[in-house]
């Protein structure tokens, strides 16, 4: 019995498409990857977390945080549908590419109160509506309430921006302004809730909203 043979003109076409398929999901793949740091912090971040929820009354942990450009970290409360950004005050004009109101959509992988790594920030084709998309979501904290305390835009000491719906930090991702790569992150236990923040107040606590 004769096997069937693939004839010449289609062994080529499929090596073609094979040449040019490779290259692009390896350009794809480097296109939305992380470094190893900035996904080996975002996982210490989740470790962190459950530790202080097992923790006794007020413990605190600090951590670095280190974030690639154009990513977001962002924070949804628990059924909130979207993080509101405002920026306060006059000084608008001095935060390079920076708009008065900012919203990210909730991804559906977090389905309750959650942390986000964006790879991206999307636009949803609404006027400063973005979706995080290319992004990795932390598994749900059902069993403990969870805080974010973020400061987004801060000029001579002072924040000028405040979130409902949750919180976030970004690296060039909404704007240009805020270009740090590294930075500190504290997860602190107050009462029966977990707070996580990147600034402590002046009694060195991350403090309630």
């Amino acid at each position: 019995m004769r096997k069937a043979q693939l004839p010449l003109s289609a062994l080529i076409g499929i090596v073609l498409f094979l040449i040019v398929l490779v290259p692009s999901v390896l350009w794809a793949k480097n296109l939305f990857r992380l470094s190893a740091q900035a996904n080996n912090d975002f996982l210490e971040l989740d470790k962190t977390i459950r530790s202080i929820s097992e923790s006794g009354l007020y413990s605190l942990e600090s951590l670095p945080f280190r974030m690639d450009k154009k990513t977001a970290l962002v924070f949804f409360a628990s059924k909130a549908d979207k993080v509101e950004l405002r920026v306060r005050g006059s000084p608008i004009a001095s935060v390079p590419g920076a708009a008065p109101y900012y919203e990210v959509i909730r991804p559906t992988e977090c389905t309750n109160n959650c942390f986000c790594l964006c790879k991206e920030l999307k636009e949803t084709g609404k006027k400063n509506s973005y979706l995080c998309s290319q992004n990795i979501c932390l598994p749900d904290y059902p069993a403990v309430s969870i805080v974010a305390q973020f400061c987004s835009i801060k000029l001579t000491l002072n924040c000028l921006d405040s979130t409902t719906g949750g919180s976030l930090l970004q690296r060039g991702a909404l704007f240009t302004f805020e270009e740090q790569r590294a930075r500190g992150l504290y997860v602190q236990k107050l009462e029966d809730t977990v707070v996580v923040c990147d600034e402590l107040d002046q009694n060195g606590n991350c403090g309630l909203p």
